[in-house]
């Protein structure tokens, strides 16, 4: 896998562009999932500042992954690999290109079968485990999902313009489509956890005093304002924060 020097200059921008995206995404989700309009409560430059700790994240994890398979894969794997490309996207039958898919990547694929067929499992068996389990699972089928539409992009492209595409596209385009699916997975998981970890604070609001309880739940802040969430009234409240003072967090 690389990334052609002149390619980085025209590339860069759209990197930015999908982390803002991202954060975004990320944003509109989690608050959308508690019935906040997000964007009413946002100043622009904070869609990043907000989306920052899992900017860093993902680019930890990605750095990571590239190291380890620079350090796992040889020449040998480089030539074999290469030519399985190019079988691949000469072959013209789309089950014997799905064929030759998981003999390039038969960790990955089979672990995506093994994930499809956990998750029908779940939905016959036990269907109220259904959707944490596939939040917590759905890269994996997701990355070998994005390497069939890769390879049938390739093969599209070198049928109309008789050449193969540029392979530092498909890589950046993969590295792309990781941010926005585990930005998804992620934010799935953090709206899981608002009930579950139940973060306690406490603060004055125009000499009243508010605090979250058993059924009143903090869900964020941006900049300007603060949000608090009853279940039971299924009621958000928003405070802003320029008059909240003595804001404390406990245990």
């Amino acid at each position: 896998m690389f990334i052609e020097n002149k390619l980085i200059k025209t590339i860069l921008p759209f990197i930015g562009i999908t982390l803002i995206i991202c954060g975004y995404l990320k944003l509109s989700i989690f608050y959308g999932h508690f019935d906040i309009e997000i964007y009413n409560y946002l100043e622009f430059t904070e869609i990043l500042t907000l989306f920052m700790p899992n900017i860093i994240r993902n680019i930890g994890i990605i750095a990571i992954a590239f190291f380890i398979v620079y350090l796992l894969i040889g020449n040998k794997d480089i030539e074999r690999n290469t030519m399985l490309h190019n079988a691949i996207v000469e072959s013209n039958t789309f089950w014997k290109r799905l064929k030759l898919l998981f003999k390039l990547n038969p960790l990955l694929a089979w672990l995506s079968l093994f994930v499809i067929i956990i998750s029908i499992i779940y939905s016959i068996w036990f269907p109220e485990k259904l959707e944490s389990y596939i939040l917590s699972s759905i890269v994996i089928p997701a990355m070998f999902f994005f390497n069939i539409l890769d390879f049938e992009f390739r093969r599209k492209y070198k049928l109309l313009n008789d050449k193969k595409p540029n392979s530092s596209r498909s890589n950046l385009a993969f590295v792309i489509f990781l941010f926005l699916i585990y930005t998804v997975n992620s934010t799935y998981k953090e709206i899981k956890q608002v009930r579950k970890t139940n973060k306690k604070i406490e603060f004055t609001y125009q000499g009243k005093s508010i605090k979250t309880s058993k059924q009143d739940f903090y869900l964020g802040q941006t900049k300007n304002y603060l949000f608090i969430k009853n279940f039971d009234k299924k009621k958000v409240s928003v405070y802003k924060m320029s008059l909240i003072t003595e804001f404390e967090t406990y245990d």
